[in-house]
């Protein structure tokens, strides 16, 4: 994760925070809680990797997160999370306490994503539920990112996207297996009028997948 030294969702907390609240931001912030929703199960044992502002945990139940922004954090806690500042790669938890581990557009933002999952199969019980949103790098709203980033985004310079496949080979290396999945965001960029109905399965022309994934039992990360 970026580190705290050299954090942009520092400098540029409120501004971040704020943008959920705008006509584009709400209408793409529902759309990736539908298709959250249509996967996450509510319990009261579970963590948000990289929790951000808390916009994803607190609606979806989340009760504890953590993140390398100390800013963002800030909002996170105020929206009732139990909070603390962690990097994926190296949590503050025990093993195998947690029912369900959240991970919404922080992937792309890692260092060392197999170090990150292999820590998250380290805290996660062993029947419990990993929720990965993401966007597909193969997506037009990957694409534009990722040529935004060239270009110096205050944010997306940090980011590194993938594909479905890619995605889900670090999970199969990481001893986890997908058992559901539903993509949205079909809309291109700029196109994005109303909200979207989450579609089931896995599409790289969408903009939003959510993969669900569980251990396989006995596997060696």
């Amino acid at each position: 994760m970026i580190e705290e030294k050299n954090n942009p969702f520092d400098e540029f907390a409120e501004k971040y925070d704020n943008w959920f609240d705008t006509e584009e931001g709400r209408i793409i912030y529902k759309t990736e809680m539908n298709a959250l929703k249509e996967i996450y199960i509510d319990n009261e044992n579970s963590v948000e990797i990289g929790v951000g502002s808390g916009r994803f945990a607190a609606p979806l139940g989340v009760n504890f997160g953590i993140d390398t922004s100390f800013e963002l954090i800030k909002y996170a806690r105020f929206r009732n999370i139990k909070v603390a500042m962690a990097k994926g790669e190296d949590t503050p938890f025990f093993d195998n306490v947690f029912d369900t581990v959240l991970v919404v557009v922080t992937l792309c933002f890692l260092d060392e994503i197999e170090k990150t999952l292999n820590e998250v199969r380290r805290i996660i019980k062993e029947k419990g539920d990993l929720v990965i949103g993401f966007i597909p790098v193969s997506s037009e709203w990957g694409k534009l990112y990722k040529e935004q980033g060239k270009e110096g985004h205050k944010f997306y310079r940090y980011a590194k996207f993938y594909t479905t496949n890619e995605i889900i080979e670090y999970l199969l290396k990481t001893g986890f297996q997908m058992i559901d999945g539903v993509s949205t965001l079909f809309h291109p960029p700029f196109y994005t009028k109303e909200v979207e109905t989450p579609r089931k399965g896995i599409f790289d022309e969408a903009g939003f997948v959510v993969i669900k994934a569980k251990r396989r039992i006995n596997a060696e990360p």
